[in-house]
């Protein structure tokens, strides 16, 4: 089983840090999300940008295969599918450091059963919502099948080389996988979400993971020192 990270990503709306090389106790983000995939596929493949390649083989070492980023999120992943070998495959962002083992196993096991599986939460809103139509009010959408896509997703490696194939054939760009996956015509099953899971896209986003990263492993350091003192 295979895990492909996606990192390419300079880090535009984040000053131009690329936030795979973000860290929080001594730690980056990159060699944060590469260690909780470790525990549960047998490879790991990680997209960087071609700037930062060297700085991520220091990180990490022989712990990942590195695969050189592209101009645009689906070509990175293209790359990095080019040296997957696993039958299934699971695609993580590096800016979503909170998926919890659970979310992982879930995805997992939807992907060997149905080919396909994404993690998706409700999205809250309280007014009507309805498509424009140029400065026209267009088809209205309900509400409440709206969900937010999640990372990890995972898929048969088999289904990802069909989807991207097409996309090749008729061109445009995506950034989600799951959108390529459906564009064939195969359905991806939803497992839930995580509140918790949340993404590091602005800076605010970064100062809050900080904090929360800090107290998790202040936490855990507390908990540790108290086994100790009852043996």
């Amino acid at each position: 089983m295979s895990a492909i990270i996606l990192a390419g990503g300079m880090g535009v709306r984040m000053g131009g840090q690329p936030k795979a090389l973000l860290q929080a106790n001594g730690q980056t983000l990159l060699e944060r999300v590469v260690i909780q995939a470790s525990n549960h596929v047998s490879e790991v493949i990680v997209g960087l940008p071609q700037e930062v390649m060297s700085r991520g083989k220091a990180i990490l070492g022989d712990r990942a295969i590195l695969a050189r980023g592209g101009q645009t999120r689906q070509a990175t992943f293209q790359n990095t599918l080019a040296l997957a070998t696993g039958e299934i495959v699971v695609i993580h962002d590096v800016a979503r450091p909170f998926a919890s083992g659970v979310l992982w196993d879930a995805v997992i096991a939807g992907a060997r059963e149905h080919g396909a599986a994404a993690p998706v939460v409700p999205i809250p809103v309280r007014d009507s919502i309805a498509m424009r139509d140029g400065e026209w009010l267009g088809t209205p959408v309900d509400r409440d099948r709206l969900v937010s896509i999640q990372t990890p997703y995972a898929f048969r490696r088999s289904i990802l080389e069909r989807a991207l194939a097409a996309a090749s054939e008729t061109g445009g760009n995506e950034t989600s996988v799951t959108t390529l996956v459906t564009r064939i015509g195969h359905r991806v099953q939803l497992v839930p979400g995580e509140d918790a899971n949340t993404k590091v896209t602005f800076e605010e986003d970064w100062f809050d993971a900080q904090r929360r990263i800090s107290e998790s492993q202040g936490a855990a350091t507390s908990s540790a020192k108290s086994r100790t003192r009852e043996l």
